[in-house]
C-alpha cells in the first residue's frame, strides 16, 4: 500500500469527481441520525478547501470543513485512498468548532 502525504491526497480530491466517491455502509446507516446531507458532503470533498486536514494513519485523512446548517459545529469527513487513488468516505460527523479553534490557539 502506498504511503500517501497530503499533498498528494489535496491533488487527487481536486482530480476527483463526485461520481468517483466510494461511500462506506457506516456512512447510509448513520446519516440521517447524525444530520448532514451526502450531497453536501461530496460537495465540500470534490469542490472545497477544508478547514483543516490531517494524516490519522497510513493511507486514512481526517478533513474538516463548516457544517453545512449548524454555524457553531463543524463538518469531520474521514477518508481513506487505496492505491488506485480510489476515495471511500469511512465516516461523517459533526462537531463544535470550538474543538478546531482551541487547537488552532494552541499552536
Amino acid at each position: 500500500m502506498i504511503n500517501f502525504n497530503i499533498e498528494y491526497v489535496q491533488n487527487i480530491l481536486r482530480k476527483c469527481n463526485v461520481n468517483d466517491l466510494v461511500v462506506h455502509p457506516h456512512i447510509l446507516d448513520n446519516w440521517f441520525e447524525r444530520d448532514y446531507n451526502l450531497n453536501y458532503v461530496a460537495n465540500c470533498l470534490v469542490n472545497e478547501v477544508p478547514l483543516s486536514i490531517s494524516k490519522t494513519c497510513e493511507n486514512r485523512f481526517k478533513l474538516i470543513y463548516p457544517h453545512e446548517k449548524n454555524k457553531n459545529d463543524d463538518l469531520y469527513i474521514i477518508i481513506v485512498i487505496d492505491d488506485f487513488d480510489n476515495v471511500e468516505v469511512l465516516t461523517v460527523y459533526s462537531f463544535n468548532k470550538r474543538r478546531r479553534e482551541r487547537d488552532i490557539e494552541r499552536k
